[in-house]
């Protein structure tokens, strides 16, 4: 059984008939047009489940605007009932402590290793001054935790496969639902899957101004790296342009490098040269931040950040 990311809703009704049948859920995204502005929407199932009024960032924070604005009398009460509260209540007397702050951290030391050698039979059980355990300690912690999991569990090696079932059924809807894979962040929009916000700016960029594009095209660059070939492919067809969209972090001393995992940036150079050679245009940060301000001032600020949602692939 696969679970729905995101559910397009036309109604308030039909929104409510969907949470009740467990259709939307606090995980997945919803799609619909604002009942006040028109405009198309995502919100989280999670939101709309706690507020269930199909109204888009925008709206949502006029009308709370507007309800904080009439609000002022209740506000006025709160606080006259607040000090009237705080009147009846005795005053506590303030003593001020004539100790440093060195000397009140020292004796909050002193305390916490007591506190450890009373539980755990040692002053330092954890962080940067943690007392190395020797290696017949490290045997005895093993060997309880290992007696615990076989008592507890009757299991040495439990990993606790029935608890996680369980719970994957309950929140996914399928007792062997792989969740790694929206262990990525990914963004939704227009029915296409994007790996980032800077590929929704420049494609509705591109789309909005009628420019011949292709996201994502099935054209890609043959380099070879340690006797093996890869494969490279763009982001963007723009004009019979290859481009590619890369952030800053990916670029150091004129070649690219894998911010990440700095043991393969040889593998990034020989892809970059592949770049080079075939005479793909990158777009980093500064080039990006017009198609960026684009969206913004176009669909508002709070757009990238509705479009986002875990992508299931």
């Amino acid at each position: 059984m696969s679970i729905k990311l995101v559910v397009n809703v036309g109604s308030k009704e039909e929104l409510l008939q969907k949470i009740e049948t467990k259709e939307i859920t606090q995980y997945v995204k919803v799609q619909f047009n604002c009942i006040c502005c028109g405009k198309h929407s995502i919100k989280g199932g999670r939101s709309l489940i706690r507020r269930p009024i199909l109204t888009c960032t925008s709206c949502s924070n006029k009308e709370s605007s507007k309800a904080y604005q009439s609000n002022e009398d209740a506000k006025r009460r709160r606080l006259v009932a607040y000090k009237v509260t705080m009147a009846r209540k005795p005053k506590k007397s303030k003593v001020k402590s004539n100790l440093s702050h060195e000397e009140k951290m020292r004796i909050a030391l002193k305390k916490r290793k007591q506190t450890n050698l009373k539980r755990y039979g040692a002053e330092n059980t954890g962080g940067l001054n943690r007392i190395p355990e020797t290696d017949e300690q490290k045997k005895v912690r093993i060997e309880k935790i290992r007696k615990t999991k076989l008592e507890k569990y009757g299991n040495s090696g439990y990993g606790n496969p029935l608890k996680g079932k369980a719970t994957k059924l309950k929140k996914y809807g399928d007792a062997n639902y792989n969740n790694q894979k929206l262990s990525k962040r990914k963004y939704f929009y227009n029915n296409t899957y994007f790996d980032s916000s800077w590929e929704i700016a420049f494609y509705i960029y591109l789309k909005d101004n009628q420019i011949t594009f292709e996201f994502h095209p099935d054209i890609f660059f043959k380099y070879d790296f340690n006797g093996k070939q890869h494969n490279y492919y763009p982001d963007f067809i723009v004009n019979n342009t290859p481009i590619e969209l890369k952030g800053s972090q990916f670029f150091c001393n004129g070649t690219m490098i894998n911010p990440f995992d700095r043991s393969q940036d040889e593998l990034y150079k020989a892809k970059y040269n592949c770049m080079i050679k075939n005479h793909v245009k990158i777009i980093s940060n500064k080039e990006i931040k017009p198609y960026i301000d684009y969206i913004n001032r176009t669909y508002g600020r709070a757009f990238l950040k509705e479009c986002r949602v875990h992508a299931n692939k």
